[in-house]
């Protein structure tokens, strides 16, 4: 089997919310080596974690590790100049970075698009406008991230043919209405054709069409067939089935390899392995609250 078509490729995840957090997990499944970088505070516990916008808290909820499955952890307080200086190291290594948040936060954090091409020339910066997660977690939060990804492979194919990276702004508003158009259409014609009605009159015509609920959806012969569904076990939830890669390549078929990360797992392997600090100055930087929870085993794939 040959490798997966994003293999090398190295993506820095500095997102929140779902959009980014299924971006970056598309991006993983497909061979890239994501890195979530979770930022800490005063209590170095995490801030930006992927689901706490949906109310859950900075724990790895059942959505966290849906989202973030095939990734690597560590964490590093942006706040400290410290913790900057070794986030700009990683950009150094790395491809892209994918961020969801304000603007000004990255601005008054001194980690701007130029700040990051200070560390990198042709570094690729991934933007998503923070109106991608006020759709909450129905169809505007994946679509966005569906367009993240596909915006960081192209992004990389035009760094390939030209030598240059660059910002990409991703609306999710703008992509989730591109996906409406029957009813912005509809509307613009003051037309009452609702989903509803389609699926409706679809149905009169024989067609087989309509909803299906989630049980039907694991039980669902033909997904299963598919090989969709995955068992993934992580430990510390067992084995659960998880939705896998929507796509199938023919030569290079991408399946879940790794779990979740637990908070700060793979530390050592980011501080240690890729930039190459010693065990002393990875303990230093615990005890200044630089990074935060254990160096955990590398368990690279």
């Amino acid at each position: 089997m040959e490798r997966l078509p994003l293999y090398s490729y190295r993506i820095l995840d500095l997102t929140a919310g779902w959009a980014g957090a299924y971006g970056t997990r598309l991006l993983a499944d497909m061979g890239a080596e994501v890195i979530k970088v979770e930022a800490l505070d005063s209590a170095r516990t995490p801030t930006r974690v992927a689901g706490a916008r949906l109310g859950e808290g900075p724990t790895r909820s059942a959505t966290f590790k849906r989202l973030n499955r095939n990734k690597y952890a560590c964490t590093l307080d942006l706040a400290q100049s410290r913790g900057r200086d070794l986030f700009l190291r990683l950009v150094a290594l790395s491809d892209a970075v994918v961020e969801d948040d304000r603007p000004p936060v990255w601005e008054e954090l001194g980690l701007s698009y130029d700040a990051l091409r200070s560390a990198r020339a042709d570094i690729i910066l991934v933007s998503l406008s923070p109106t991608s997660q006020m759709a909450g977690a129905g169809y505007g939060e994946p679509a966005a991230g569906v367009a993240a990804a596909g915006a960081v492979a192209l992004a990389l194919w035009h760094r390939r043919r030209t030598g240059e990276g660059q910002h990409v702004d991703v609306g999710g508003w703008e992509t989730m209405v591109g996906l409406i158009g029957e009813q912005v259409v509809g509307y613009s014609m003051k037309s009452r054709l609702m989903p509803q009605v389609i699926t409706e009159a679809l149905q009169a015509t024989g067609l087989p069409t309509g909803q299906a609920g989630v049980t039907a959806l694991f039980d669902d012969p033909h997904l299963r067939a598919r090989g969709f569904w995955e068992s993934v076990s992580h430990p510390e939830d067992g084995t659960r089935d998880m939705d896998g890669v929507p796509w199938r390549l023919s030569r290079s078929p991408a399946h879940i390899r790794l779990p979740a990360p637990r908070f700060g797992e793979h530390n050592d392997y980011v501080l240690r392995g890729l930039l190459g600090l010693s065990e002393r100055e990875v303990r230093e930087l615990g005890e200044a609250g630089v990074i935060g929870g254990g160096p955990g085993p590398d368990v690279r794939a």
